[in-house]
């Protein structure tokens, strides 16, 4: 509906936003999901209590800032012309905030173990009332043009924000000013830094190359290899769903040394995810141009992306929740490492490769730094921990 043109637009300054985002939040969504159940277990909850207020907090004042400077930012070196990908920016702008908080949100609920709603906000509401509202401008002759999407997300999003506040009161009693909390936030702030920097990696090996087709190509290419991008991202979704709900049971038994438990969990869930990867990618390999043609003929462009991207998914999956034990196990700090080297190798391949393959070149740089920073935690993990997340503790499973 949007063209690849407008779509281009909308994606480049929804990826920036995201990354953005991920700064907004310091890492505080994953240090609930590490501290909050690990606090109930213990009968901390005025420390429970306490975390949970000061992310809500601190994310607020820091996205905020950062969606004014933003804007700023835009008004002053793109300019107040009025053009189309100036007033997507600055609806981003304040589309910002709101991301963050439900970020946030999202965490808490989920620490709680209220898993299924957690993921229901962003994951369907969203994307769900998104179509809604393009599909209904558009019958009604509206230009379906990145601003106007844009400003619905902002809509949008503000409502899923004030259900997920609502949920929060009606099962925990966090907004009662007279509950006792405990702050421990030298403590937060410093386990919440590395996920932050994880986190914020890891966006990047997802978003950079998107970024970078849009810089060094141009933003219809950069439109059309998100969409590509965005289709092999799909190859994890099942990986991703459980390690969410997972998280706070393998949280509490980290907390109790049950590391038995956390290999059991963890097999399954490899075993689970690898096979819908392998069968969502042999759908992806015979039907994935006409998959892309339904955006329309131009996006058929993405499919030999597709396949690299989908490749490097594979490996991701194989090597099972490795990003999510080292996370809870309080290894954060060597995840760093391990994330870090693999954008230092994105980065350096798609300065290399964009130029001279474009989409291809960006699908075969982001598949590299994917099977690097996974194989290679999964290694550590096996080393350390002695937890195999990989496909290869299916045998564990048989005996």
């Amino acid at each position: 509906m949007m063209g690849e043109q407008e779509y281009g637009i909308y994606i480049y300054a929804l990826n920036w936003i995201y990354l953005l985002v991920l700064f907004s939040k310091m890492g505080l969504d994953t240090a609930l999901l590490r501290f909050v159940p690990q606090y109930l277990v213990k009968g901390k909850q005025a420390e429970a209590y306490g975390i949970i207020t000061r992310a809500f907090q601190m994310t607020g004042m820091i996205s905020v800032l950062a969606g004014t400077v933003l804007a700023a930012v835009v008004l002053t070196f793109v300019g107040t012309k009025g053009d189309n990908l100036t007033i997507t920016f600055l609806y981003g702008a304040a589309l910002l905030p709101l991301i963050s908080l439900l970020k946030i949100s999202q965490s808490v609920i989920q620490s709680l173990k209220r898993v299924v709603f957690a993921q229901t906000l962003e994951g369907i509401f969203i994307p769900l009332a998104l179509m809604v509202v393009v599909m209904a401008g558009y019958k009604a002759g509206v230009f379906i043009a990145a601003p106007f999407v844009m400003a619905s997300m902002v809509g949008i999003v503000t409502l899923a924000l004030l259900f997920s506040w609502a949920f929060i009161s009606r099962i925990s009693l966090l907004f009662n000013t007279r509950i006792k909390k405990n702050f421990e936030v030298r403590l937060w702030v410093r386990t919440a830094v590395p996920f932050m920097l994880i986190s914020g990696m890891l966006m990047l090996l997802s978003y950079l190359d998107t970024i970078m087709v849009g810089v060094l190509v141009n933003p219809t290419q950069a439109g059309i290899y998100s969409v590509a991008s965005r289709i092999a991202m799909f190859t994890a979704f099942v990986l991703g769903t459980l390690n969410n709900a997972v998280a706070p049971f393998i949280s509490g038994y980290i907390a109790d040394d049950n590391y038995e438990a956390v290999q059991n969990i963890l097999a399954r869930i490899t075993l689970v995810s690898f096979i819908f990867a392998c069968l969502f990618g042999l759908v992806l390999y015979s039907w994935g141009m006409d998959i892309l043609a339904v955006f329309s003929s131009s996006f058929v462009a993405g499919y030999f992306p597709l396949l690299v991207l989908l490749v490097g998914h594979l490996i991701n999956t194989g090597s099972g929740s490795v990003g999510l034990l080292m996370n809870l196990s309080g290894k954060q700090d060597v995840a760093v490492l391990f994330i870090a080297g693999a954008l230092i190798i994105n980065v350096a391949l798609n300065f290399l490769l964009i130029p001279r393959h474009g989409m291809v070149g960006a699908s075969i740089a982001t598949a590299i730094s994917i099977a690097a920073w996974n194989v290679g935690l999964a290694v550590y993990i096996k080393r350390h921990l002695g937890v195999d997340t990989t496909i290869l503790s299916v045998w564990r499973l048989l005996q």
